[in-house]
């Protein structure tokens, strides 16, 4: 009996240090997702249980068993077999451009009628008040009759402002009679196409840079709510592109991007003469290309018969760039 005593001590003793030994060896993560399906999307297109995170990047990725042996977190989520999948990038996307529409233009996506983007500019202009009206998205083809908006009604009720509404393509604007004497441009309807267009687009005064920087993060915050963790922006300008950098160092922006370069001289001269950019969340090392318009503003430059002879004499269109620069070898 009097064996037995330290026996069971020493028992005791060594059960806790080996305890402590197992936990003091676990290697210490941020977060641990366990009880998943998670489709790693390797080579092989494995399927795991659990994964550990530490400073934003995947320390660990197995079964639920071996993950909590090996790693312990401050932060433990069950996902109870729930799937959880790699972050989704966008191959095509103008990012940069989102965030100033969210921030700062009327969303005029999917109005059934020139009367509903009319509602929508007046809710807009009260909420947010401004010398310039600003609007995207709208599509005649959506409204009784198809047929294109004029300014008239934008000129009754809209007369002390700048109003820019841009096609849901980005080719064509309708501005109204205030706009259009600024511009000193004449449109019976106010409607203008392409190089018109763009030169308008081109007053609009531009975000401070507290707004673009909020415009950004409004961005981010959109893409993150649906899964999308790098975007591909098709078209920025070079500061633009230094602004996502500096955001990205400063770790306010966290979401990769793509950016693909404006063909301007300033943009081009800058990145060119550095050399391809590869850096943790962001990459310079392709160039965005105009060489005529869209379809549906009638700003494309037809090269076939797919496009009835009667409307491609018509509706020529535009080319931006002499199509052997841009595609050699095309006749």
């Amino acid at each position: 009996m009097k064996k037995t005593i330290p026996i069971a001590i020493a028992t005791i003793m060594m059960t806790a240090i080996a305890t402590l030994t197992g936990c003091t060896n676990r290697q210490q993560a941020d977060l641990i997702v366990y009880n998943a399906i998670v489709y790693t999307v390797d080579n092989d297109f494995s399927q795991a249980e659990a994964f550990a995170v530490k400073d934003g990047k995947f320390v660990a990725v197995g079964s639920t068993e071996g993950i909590l042996k090996q790693y312990h977190a401050g932060e433990m989520l069950d996902a109870k077999g729930a799937p959880v999948y790699p972050g989704f990038m966008d191959g095509h996307c103008h990012f940069n451009g989102m965030g100033e529409l969210m921030v700062r233009y009327v969303d005029l996506v999917g109005c059934k009628s020139f009367d509903e983007v009319i509602e929508r500019l007046q809710d807009h202009a009260q909420q947010y008040p401004s010398e310039w009206l600003l609007g995207r998205g709208w599509d005649q083809n959506l409204w009784p009759g198809k047929q294109f908006p004029d300014n008239k009604r934008l000129n009754e009720l809209f007369p002390d402002k700048y109003v820019a509404l841009t096609r849901i393509d980005g080719h064509m604007g309708l501005v109204n009679k205030r706009l259009l004497e600024y511009m000193h441009y004449e449109s019976p309807t106010g409607l203008l196409l392409d190089a018109p267009y763009d030169s308008v687009k081109a007053r609009i005064p531009k975000l401070s840079p507290t707004e673009h920087k909020q415009a950004l993060l409004a961005a981010q915050q959109a893409c993150f709510a649906q899964g999308l963790t790098g975007v591909t922006d098709a078209g920025l300008p070079l500061d633009d592109i230094l602004l996502i950098d500096s955001m990205q160092q400063d770790g306010t922006l966290k979401i990769k991007v793509n950016a693909m370069m404006n063909p301007d001289e300033e943009t081009m001269d800058y990145f060119l003469s550095k050399g391809p950019m590869h850096k943790e969340r962001l990459a310079v090392c392709s160039i965005k290309l105009y060489a005529d318009g869209a379809l549906g503003s009638r700003g494309a430059y037809p090269t076939n018969t797919t496009i009835p002879s009667a409307e491609r004499r018509t509706n020529q269109g535009f080319r931006y760039a002499p199509m052997p620069s841009v595609m050699p070898g095309y006749g």
